[in-house]
């Protein structure tokens, strides 16, 4: 029985829920291989990708709203010793030198304490850590500057596995996805790196994943952050689900949403959430309108049909004759949302959402 076997057939033994919301979700507690590790839940959550019709595609949002359950009992927690723009570093770290920046197993950083809590940064594999340093990925470096956004000596951190695009869909012969030659005779995953839609997907000729640009280059270790929320675009005219284990977020999250244009948000919980409890409209310079014409807009696919959702600055409301107000408009786990803004300010603004469920 592989890794992956193993942990679906502990997560279906397991009897506790982390919370009555959360049917479809298993937990239990690993316990910590020395004293830099800590215990957290574990459950699974089960995601359905829509049919297509065969010569057409139909999309689906999925988000991983889990760190994957490594091996090796991450996450790894400490306390910052140090900090520049783009590098932390802990003077006292249990890691050995590379251990987190190989390019098949790809590692999150998330600051847990201070005021930079709940922001997470994906660690560098070109950039090799140290014995105390890590570097984070030079995509995240474009967005923040770890100084400016308040990480100071002291606070602290944890350490996670992160998804790959193969770890998570895995290929034709081992899951429900469609290959093909050519982009346009596959199943296709977008993703919105830095406010560019990447789109990629997996090659029968080359017998791995591929990005669809020029050179088709190796994309079998795409980092799935948390936070990178998926457009799938199934093209078979079956469906299809994934099953996704991995330990669950014990704090906040920060998650980065471009000021303007178009942003693919995960929905970062194992459970349920609502628009209203988004925070969505909390995110700095949200255009609110009574019209939608001239407000930001939130689109949410559900069941392989898509609806739009702006806030008229005291409630949400749903793009359709009479404009109904939809502050419970549930967003379902292991979603994503496309989040449009207008304007062309340039840069990235936070959205705060706090932990929505109780963990004792």
């Amino acid at each position: 029985m592989n890794t992956r076997d193993t942990q679906y057939a502990l997560l279906k033994k397991c009897q506790a829920v982390l919370s009555a919301g959360m049917a479809a979700a298993l937990f239990f507690s690993l316990a910590p291989a020395h004293a830099q590790q800590s215990t957290m839940p574990v459950g699974y959550l089960t995601l359905k990708v829509e049919a297509g019709t065969g010569t057409a595609k139909k999309v689906t949002g999925l988000s991983v709203p889990f760190y994957e359950s490594a091996t090796d009992y991450s996450p790894i927690t400490g306390t910052i010793s140090a900090v520049t723009a783009n590098t932390i570093s802990d003077a006292s770290a249990g890691w050995t030198a590379g251990q987190l920046s190989a390019v098949a197993s790809p590692y999150l950083i998330k600051i847990t304490s201070g005021a930079a809590t709940g922001r997470t940064f994906l660690i560098s594999t070109t950039t090799a850590n140290t014995a105390t340093t890590v570097t984070i990925d030079a995509k995240d470096a474009v967005q923040t500057n770890l100084t400016a956004v308040g990480i100071v000596s002291g606070d602290k951190y944890e350490i996670y596995r992160c998804y790959t695009l193969a770890g998570l869909l895995g290929t034709p012969s081992t899951s429900g996805v469609l290959g093909g030659t050519t982009v346009a005779t596959a199943d296709n995953v977008m993703i919105c790196i830095n406010g560019v839609l990447e789109t990629y997907y997996y090659s029968t000729t080359l017998n791995r994943w591929t990005q669809s640009i020029a050179g088709n280059p190796d994309a079998t270790n795409t980092p799935i952050r948390p936070d990178t929320g998926i457009l799938y675009g199934r093209l078979a005219a079956t469906s299809f689900t994934l099953v996704i284990p991995g330990k669950v977020s014990t704090t906040a999250r920060v998650a980065m949403v471009k000021n303007s244009g178009t942003t693919i948000l995960a929905q970062n919980w194992p459970v349920a959430t609502t628009l209203a409890n988004s925070n969505i409209q909390q995110i700095p310079a949200w255009v609110a309108s009574s019209s939608a014409n001239t407000s930001d807009k939130v689109k949410i696919t559900t069941n392989g049909l898509s609806a739009t959702y702006w806030y008229d600055g005291t409630n949400w409301r749903k793009q359709i004759l009479g404009s109904p107000i939809a502050n419970n408009q549930s967003i379902p786990a292991g979603s994503a949302v496309t989040l449009e803004r207008l304007g062309a300010q340039a840069g990235y603004s936070p959205l705060s959402q706090p932990l929505p469920y109780n963990l004792e």
